[in-house]
């Protein structure tokens, strides 16, 4: 997975539900545990409340799957 993926959301979290489609917009690993990744997602139709400023949620490759 990279920048540019659309994914689906595997896992809920506070307010960002399990199903949801988000665009990954950023990648990077940690220096922990030999090199996690992590994605910085945008979510499709969530917006934070009374505004039109979309969702976003950091995820590890196991709570995403792959769309195109």
């Amino acid at each position: 997975m990279q920048p540019g993926n659309l994914v689906r959301i595997t896992r809920t979290k506070y307010g960002k539900p399990a199903g949801a489609l988000a665009f990954i917009f950023e990648t990077y690993e940690t220096r922990a545990r030999g090199g996690t990744k992590v994605f910085h997602v945008e979510l499709l139709g969530y917006y934070k409340s009374g505004t039109q400023e979309p969702l976003t949620g950091r995820y590890l490759e196991g709570d995403l799957e792959l769309v195109s």
